[in-house]
């Protein structure tokens, strides 16, 4: 058998062992909650908007129809005064 020119030893190239995959970091966490909290916030706020102005617009109607009853209950008893006098 013929011997090898040189004399080397055959070494693998290896690489460094990976670091086990760490957990997310907790302002990913936090800035999730948050987002999730102004949208939710958000979304309350416009519901509530909307009754409020559902409610104004009905205690107006409730406020122009009494002022409709009290003009005619005043022409009514202005009327009465009138023919009593």
């Amino acid at each position: 058998m013929s011997a090898p020119l040189f004399l080397t030893e055959i070494k693998l190239a290896q690489t460094a062992p990976s670091p086990p995959a760490a957990n997310p970091p907790i302002w990913m966490f936090t800035s999730g909650a948050l987002a999730v909290a102004i949208v939710g916030l958000a979304l309350f706020t416009k519901v509530k908007i909307s009754q409020l102005k559902k409610q104004k617009r009905f205690e107006e109607f409730k406020n122009q129809e009494f002022q409709k009853k009290l003009k005619l209950a005043l022409d009514t008893i202005s009327k009465m005064e009138k023919i009593l006098t």
